[in-house]
């Protein structure tokens, strides 16, 4: 059961309140706009936490035609309420409150065109934020284990294979409620929601109905990759990190011009551009460019880039010399060889094979 939302005099001078505290109210969103609104909460016990920031986050495309990046924060009330009164209506836009210096996580916007008022509540892990979740796997008919079944944690994205005992583990699992989905050739694929306690291994036992899949005929696709790339670790790393991969094929698909267009648009990346008069980007693996400033290690061809911020990106790269781009989002993810405290962006030019 969620919280009651009482309007705050905040709310009522900023000129907007949730529609259950507004009378008769008849109005369209003809604006282009919304009211966003809720209340930042102690993910483990429901419980407000007041003074805290939300931060929202959006992308829309300008008058030019490119692709701009918004943000705008919300102090929460001594009640905990946050509210945003005029979000535009995009296609893009994420959510993450902070309080006590502890980072909650990125909740995409409810996308619910024409609504006005719109009430999301932002959670904020103030314990310990991972948990573990294991289990076994078995049919529900014969009881015998289910081997080779991918378990995955879509909001996540991690999946794992169960053993030949049907035997699974996933660490680093956010706590609470959370979506199981689980996936075997002969078994089809089936969901459950699963409680996840922080600080803890949650074990779980599933059993699941055969639901055979009617396979399609076999087709083999065969594709080519640049041995150099092979050599340097790429599709190996690509198989086994949690990191962002731009392949040779991705980058040709987007016929950048600029260096900077190709690292536009990866998840977990921020750029702020200023143009003084050329333009130059601040990059951070934070949600926050203002007050959580945390910006990742430039490497290229292997070797360690030693780069003040801003930076004037496009100076440094062509995107017509690019092969391959890796991203590590944070210190946890980051393959040692390219460390970083806040993550690295690796990048591969077509001179790395000569």
């Amino acid at each position: 059961k969620r919280s009651a939302f009482r309007p705050s005099p905040e709310m009522a001078r900023a000129g907007c309140s949730p529609p259950s505290f507004v009378s008769s109210l008849n109005v369209g969103n003809t604006g282009g706009t919304f009211v966003l609104y809720g209340i930042v909460l102690d993910a483990a016990t429901g419980t407000p936490l007041p003074g805290s920031t939300v931060q929202l986050r959006w992308q829309a495309v300008d008058a030019t035609g490119e692709v701009a990046d918004g943000q705008e924060l919300a102090l929460a009330d001594a009640a905990g309420q946050y509210t945003f009164c005029a979000v535009p209506q995009v296609a893009s836009a994420t959510l993450q409150g902070v309080a006590l210096s502890r980072l909650g996580p990125e909740r995409p916007v409810d996308a619910e065109d024409g609504t006005l008022f719109r009430r999301q509540d932002v959670p904020v892990y103030l314990t310990r934020v991972a948990g573990a979740l294991a289990g076994q796997l078995s049919d529900s008919g014969t009881g015998e284990p289910v081997d080779a079944a991918t378990v995955t944690l879509p909001s996540v994205g991690v999946g794992v294979l169960t053993d030949q005992r049907g035997n699974f583990r996933i660490e680093d699992v956010p706590p609470g409620e959370i979506e199981i989905t689980i996936h075997h050739v002969a078994y089809g694929e089936q969901s459950a929601l699963v409680e996840v306690s922080p600080g803890n291994t949650s074990v779980v036992e599933i059993r699941i109905d055969p639901q055979p899949i009617a396979l399609e005929p076999l087709t083999v696709t065969v594709t080519t990759r640049p041995q150099w790339l092979e050599h340097a670790g790429f599709y190996d790393r690509q198989a086994k990190s949690m990191g962002t991969f731009l392949t040779p094929e991705n980058i040709e698909s987007r016929a950048s011009i600029r260096f900077s267009e190709l690292l536009r648009g990866i998840p977990g990346l921020f750029m702020r551009k200023v143009c003084q008069p050329h333009c130059y980007y601040w990059l951070s693996t934070s949600t926050n460019l203002r007050t959580v400033y945390c910006p990742p290690m430039l490497w290229m061809d292997g070797r360690r880039m030693h780069l003040e911020q801003p930076t004037d990106l496009d100076a440094l790269v062509s995107a017509h010399d690019v092969a391959a781009i890796e991203f590590y989002r944070g210190i946890s993810q980051t393959p040692p060889q390219f460390y970083g405290d806040c993550g690295s962006i690796v990048i591969w030019t077509k001179r790395g094979s000569s």
